[in-house]
């Protein structure tokens, strides 16, 4: 088992959502993370206000060739990307991972990041997520949408499993990829319960999971984390999901009875026993 996982997302000085969340979820599973931040920003973006701006093109650039120059690429076996809307940080992570993936032999997580129907559809520019679906939706092995996300990808909505299963299946890139994707709600799902579905091999899986009446920032970067941590370990991608719907769960009823309204460290490491 190789170690380190590399993660590609947003950076924050205060709370825990991309990367910082990211972060310690690898670490929590005894795993040591390498961090490239796509967006440095003050904290996240549900406070009053928020400051910082997307990596600098060089300094992210830089940033990617330091990590293939000293080799740690070939002591990864996965790398996620997460929130990125900048399209040109988009378009230099698509070259570096079309010309190190195959030589490096790593998985590479595709989190699209980009819309939810909570806020109300896309919050990256449009041409942001458009050019995220053409450039690394393709490279991915792994994708962990939210509903919103696999519509707009699928330029379609779904309306129940057989839909979902149908609609993916003729999708061209879709069919040939393992789709995880979260938080689904079709028109007969009861309010109190949310779908997760894996897709893989022309085949789904629904895990169900109550749906509690809290949103937390970073919960999605989170699931994320957990199910390739879990895959780095050696788990199949079924016990990935078991185990990341069971520790977000305890960890949101934690924060729900303690009146948290985002993650803190205390919440996180709660109940760090499920996750090994």
């Amino acid at each position: 088992m190789k170690r380190n996982i590399i993660t590609i997302q947003s950076q924050v000085a205060t709370g825990y959502v991309g990367n910082r969340i990211a972060d310690l979820a690898i670490q929590l599973h005894g795993l040591d993370p390498i961090e490239i931040p796509t967006i440095l920003l003050s904290n996240h973006v549900e406070y009053p206000v928020i400051l910082g701006e997307p990596t600098p093109e060089h300094l992210f650039s830089d940033l990617l060739k330091g990590i293939d120059a000293n080799h740690l690429l070939q002591s990864s076996d996965y790398l996620i990307s997460g929130f990125c809307n900048d399209p040109k940080l988009v378009t230099l992570l698509g070259d570096y991972i079309s010309h190190t993936k195959t030589a490096s032999q790593y998985q590479y997580v595709y989190d699209p990041v980009f819309g939810d129907y909570r806020a109300g559809g896309l919050y990256i520019p449009k041409e942001a997520a458009d050019l995220s679906i053409e450039k690394l939706l393709p490279l991915s092995d792994i994708l962990t949408p939210n509903h919103f996300e696999l519509e707009y990808i699928l330029k379609d909505t779904i309306v129940d499993e057989a839909d979902f299963l149908n609609k993916i299946q003729q999708h061209p890139i879709l069919s040939t990829k393992t789709v995880v994707a979260t938080g689904v709600q079709f028109k007969s799902t009861s309010n109190d319960t949310l779908h997760i579905i894996l897709y893989r091999e022309g085949k789904i899986i629904k895990f169900n999971t109550p749906h509690l009446a809290i949103n937390i920032m970073g919960t999605g970067d989170l699931f994320t984390a957990v199910v390739t941590c879990q895959l780095n370990k050696g788990k199949t991608i079924e016990i990935a999901i078991e185990t990341a719907i069971h520790y977000l769960h305890e960890t949101l009823l934690y924060c729900q009875e303690q009146n948290y309204r985002e993650y803190n460290a205390e919440a996180l490491v709660k109940h760090l026993s499920i996750l090994q």
